[in-house]
């Protein structure tokens, strides 16, 4: 998911807040934070454990990027391009 935003970058506590959500609705997936400087803070998708795994692709359907767009403007006012 490329992220365009308004005014400032998604902090850790942004994303932390985020996969608490997630874990909450179920989703077998979380975000890791990205901390490179021009990063957006949304870094690559993960299982919660992935101990032991060499390999692995998660693809999330558009509905769920619009649904995190949403999640995200809602919480912090931060517009998500999906």
């Amino acid at each position: 998911m490329e992220t365009k935003h308004d005014k400032r970058k998604l902090t850790k506590e942004m994303i932390d807040k985020f996969n608490e959500t997630l874990a909450d609705e179920g989703y077998p997936f979380r975000f890791l934070y990205d901390e490179t400087p021009y990063g957006s803070g949304l870094g690559n998708i993960v299982p919660p454990s992935s101990r032991g795994v060499k390999n692995f692709k998660i693809e999330p359907s558009y509905n769920f990027y619009i649904w995190a767009a949403i999640w995200f403007k809602e919480k912090y006012d931060i517009k998500i391009e999906t």
